[in-house]
């Protein structure tokens, strides 16, 4: 029994630092060391930037909120608001609900939010966030502050993490000033960044793959749900929305639209006008005007920048549905040309 227990205990003093030191240490998802952001190449961006601002509660005085899709809008475009973008990979109506919910409650109350709408926000189920560590959402809710703080980063405690180390190790060389710089105060790509390669053949696989770990499922009603609540919380705390559609690549686009994307576009007109540039236009049928088939690029940011903060559209473009906006009175007209751009357009 001696020897049981001795034997034990040593186990235990091993197992210790495999499952505490070296996760807090390499701490592939710089969940604990938030102030100091590296490009570890998996790290949980939600979080570190919840808890930014909020350690900077005067810092902005306008967010966007949205996935990975608003990733390349740079905020350094709109000049008269000091703006931050939220962009976090996967993310969800319900998760930038809570997250301003908990920004608000906090006394932190922007000018203007920016609310990107996207394929996530009807089709895929908030809880597969939580239950990755990569995406796992900011810990909103009613226990202290501390509490949630701790039952949070103990989730990252564990042997699990150590499939993220390698790719920390190998995202090392990423470590700079200039990456934490842009992390911090624009929170987007920055606009020198280059994007890699991109092999633009077989995309009907390569969004079938996209979608076996986050499989599409209809959350329609759910994701219209959370935006009525975000534009209902913004109404109280009187802060101005501007909700808007990101640009799509034809191919996802197409994909959605068979999964009731338009559908979705005409309910959302129920809940509040909003800027759409999802379509057939000469945006998304132009494979340089993205980086991959799931993300625009910085130059078609710029594009939707300019309309959204200063009413600056293209004509030809405003006439294919990009930067139009869409109000309850017009939103079957524009459906009309949506469906009219899909019924002619030809497909690759």
């Amino acid at each position: 029994m001696k020897k049981f227990i001795q034997k034990a205990i040593a186990l235990l003093l091993c197992y210790i630092p495999v499952a505490f030191v070296l996760p807090v240490l390499y701490d592939p998802f710089n969940v604990f060391h938030y102030k100091n952001v590296r490009d570890t190449g998996s790290i949980n961006s939600n979080y570190i930037k919840m808890r930014y601002i909020l350690d900077n509660p005067d810092k902005f005085d306008a967010f966007i909120l949205g996935s990975s899709k608003v990733s390349a809008l740079d905020v350094a475009r709109i000049t008269d608001l000091h703006c931050y973008n939220m962009t976090h990979p996967w993310g969800t109506p319900k998760e930038y609900f809570d997250n301003l919910h908990v920004l608000l409650e906090n006394g932190i109350i922007p000018k203007t939010v920016f609310l990107g709408i996207d394929t996530a926000s009807g089709w895929l189920d908030p809880s597969i966030s939580e239950q990755q560590l990569g995406t796992k959402p900011y810990p909103s809710g009613s226990a202290p502050k501390d509490l949630r703080y701790a039952e949070f980063l103990t989730s990252y405690c564990n042997p699990l993490v150590y499939s993220s180390l390698l790719t920390t190790l190998r995202h090392k060389a990423k470590d700079s000033e200039e990456y934490r710089r842009q992390f911090y105060e624009n929170g987007g790509k920055a606009r020198t960044e280059k994007p890699a390669s991109y092999q633009w053949d077989n995309l009907a696989l390569q969004l079938q793959t996209r979608f076996l770990s986050r499989p599409i499922e209809n959350r329609i009603d759910e994701g219209l749900n959370d935006i009525k609540n975000i534009v209902t919380l913004c109404q109280q705390y009187n802060v101005s929305l501007i909700i808007f559609t990101t640009p799509l690549h034809e191919a996802e686009y197409r994909l959605f639209v068979e999964h009731g994307y338009l559908d979705f576009l005409c309910k959302l007109a129920d809940i509040s006008d909003y800027y759409n540039f999802a379509g057939i236009n000469d945006i998304s049928i132009n494979n340089a005007n993205f980086d991959d088939v799931f993300h625009h690029n910085i130059e078609t940011g710029d594009l939707v920048l300019d309309a959204i903060v200063y009413g600056r559209a293209e004509p030809h473009l405003i006439a294919q549905g990009f930067g139009v906006l869409v109000t309850k009175e017009n939103v079957d007209s524009v459906l009309r040309t949506a469906m009219d751009m899909i019924d002619n357009a030809p497909v690759d």
